[in-house]
């Protein structure tokens, strides 16, 4: 008797695993990661047309945005208004996206790339900048959004202005 009802425990946790299995919809990785990637071409033309409202809706409502050499932004005011100061700087932005992975639940990814980025310097010049970056993303509402975005230069920081005068 102790052996029937163990199998029957047994059978019945097999059961219950399987209909959990079904209830779980059925994700396609590479659809997902070319969904990101069509994403992440959208955001170079969105900067390119700078227009701002488009690239803060690519953030999720609590996304950390990590620019180099600045505070984190950590609110979509904050994050709208770093890009704002960017935008203003007339940029040219190209992304080479490098890698994206999945996770088996559809649900979280990341994706790895590329930049070049020029822009209006503090005198007028051109800045020249080329870079990686990695940026985490998240379903909201069966929808990608950035959950994390950061980048960092490839290029070395400029020397120091060794023309200022010296300290007493």
């Amino acid at each position: 008797m102790l052996a029937h009802r163990q199998s029957l425990v047994l059978l019945l946790a097999i059961a219950s695993s399987l209909a959990a299995c079904e209830r779980m919809p059925a994700v396609d990785p590479q659809a997902e990661a070319q969904a990101i990637r069509s994403i992440d071409s959208t955001a170079a033309q969105l900067v390119a047309s700078k227009d701002l409202v488009g690239i803060t809706n690519l953030y999720a409502e609590d996304a950390i945005f990590m620019p180099p050499n600045s505070p984190q932004a950590a609110t979509p005011a904050e994050i709208s208004a770093v890009w704002a100061g960017y935008l203003q700087a007339n940029p040219s932005l190209s992304l080479e996206l490098t890698k994206t992975e999945v996770s088996q639940a559809g649900d979280l990814a990341y994706s790895t790339g590329a930049y070049r980025m020029s822009m209006d310097g503090p005198t007028g010049a051109r800045i020249e900048d080329e870079g990686k970056y990695v940026v985490a993303w998240k379903k909201v509402d069966g929808q990608w959004k950035i959950a994390a975005d950061i980048f960092n230069s490839n290029l070395p920081l400029a020397p120091a202005d060794t023309t200022a005068a010296p300290r007493s």
